[in-house]
């Protein structure tokens, strides 16, 4: 990963090794709206008679802007409401806003599910102490993701569910693009459209199609 990118971005492929806590941490920039928090085991010391008497925060560090992080957990609930995390979560009868990410390392070796709400973010892990094939479609939607949610449905008992799930922050754009190529939506192109949140600035600048490296047009 290098600082200065290339005009048109660029993209880093690959597999690491990350222990649970590890990708827990880097998914709370999402919902904290950009704040990566490193988790602690311990928040506060209480005496005998509850009075506390040490206390604990875990660090914070600005990641992402507000509207970048916003945009991140938009996808997120992607995952839950029409991807891989559908069947476990909405499948599993959990009604709570939640966006999250399944993960399936190769030959199904590993399976994890990191998701979060409004009031929470978990972690889900399943496999071997030694790395071995868990079954047949061992992946995180069908493994870890229903283990987060008879988790989440417990923590979550008692607590009034919000109205609006993940608040969208201000200094965003809403705007029509086609489903088939990305570009700006219009009447003429004759294409079918969606609404797509955007960053002022990096939003399509042509319509229906991508430019031509010929023409500019």
């Amino acid at each position: 990963i290098t600082s200065e990118l290339p005009p048109y971005g660029s993209l880093a492929l690959g597999a690491a090794d990350l222990n649970p806590m590890e990708v827990l941490r880097a998914y709370t920039v999402y919902p904290t709206y950009g704040m990566r928090i490193t988790p602690i085991a311990i928040t506060r010391i209480e005496d005998r008679n509850g009075n506390v008497v040490r206390s604990y925060s875990p660090a914070r560090t600005r990641i992402l802007t507000e509207q970048e992080a916003f945009i991140v957990t938009t996808i997120l609930e992607d995952v839950v409401e029409k991807g891989t995390g559908r069947y476990g979560v909405r499948g599993q009868g959990f009604e709570w806003p939640a966006a999250g990410k399944t993960g399936t390392t190769n030959d199904s070796t590993d399976a994890w599910f990191v998701g979060f709400t409004p009031e929470f973010i978990t972690l889900t892990w399943v496999g071997f102490d030694r790395k071995q094939r868990i079954r047949y479609n061992g992946t995180g939607g069908v493994l870890a993701a229903p283990v987060w949610t008879d988790f989440m449905k417990v923590a979550h008992e008692g607590l009034e569910m919000p109205e609006e799930g993940f608040p969208e922050p201000p200094g965003l754009e809403h705007v029509d693009v086609t489903t088939r190529t990305g570009m700006l939506a219009a009447g003429f192109c004759g294409m079918a459209s969606y609404n797509e949140i955007m960053i002022p600035g990096t939003e399509p600048q042509h319509y229906c199609n991508a430019p031509r490296e010929d023409t500019g047009v």
